[in-house]
């Protein structure tokens, strides 16, 4: 197998932590000293980088309303540095009180006749995304959603 071009391929899927790579290789019998030298000249080349990864995951859990501990224990365990983590969210301005409006904003529904049903609804989708509990009280308790 061509290792090279097994890695381009993983790594046009979508964009890949140096950990998930690494991991790729370790499974496919490479060895360490090699799979250092592939991580190296990918990163150099621009198509690997945990930086630009991180931006990319945040992003797309933005996306998906997911709360600022859920994204960071994913990027943990993707094998990300939690300084690098913490930058990235405070350079994009990660705010888990402005993804729950924006969450509420494009899930509620005004026109339903139980608005306390609607509003434990998506309180229990927040929850399942990671939001803490005391965030969304406290939205519901200050914001009437319209």
């Amino acid at each position: 197998m061509d290792i090279e071009k097994y890695i381009l391929n993983f790594i046009k899927i979508r964009p890949r932590s140096k950990k998930e790579v690494s991991q790729r290789l370790i499974d496919k019998g490479v060895s360490k000293d090699e799979i250092q030298k592939i991580l190296d000249a990918y990163e150099k080349k621009g198509f690997l980088g945990d930086d630009g990864f991180t931006k990319w995951w945040i992003e797309q859990r933005l996306l998906s309303y997911k709360a600022r501990l859920l994204i960071e224990q994913e990027l943990l365990q993707k094998g990300i540095d939690l300084d690098l983590i913490e930058k990235n969210m405070d350079l994009m301005d990660v705010d888990d009180k402005k993804t729950i409006k924006r969450f509420a904003k494009d899930h509620f529904d005004n026109n339903c006749k139980d608005l306390e049903k609607e509003k434990i609804k998506i309180y229990r989708k927040l929850l399942s995304k990671g939001f803490a509990a005391q965030d969304i009280e406290e939205f519901f308790d200050i914001k009437e959603i319209s």
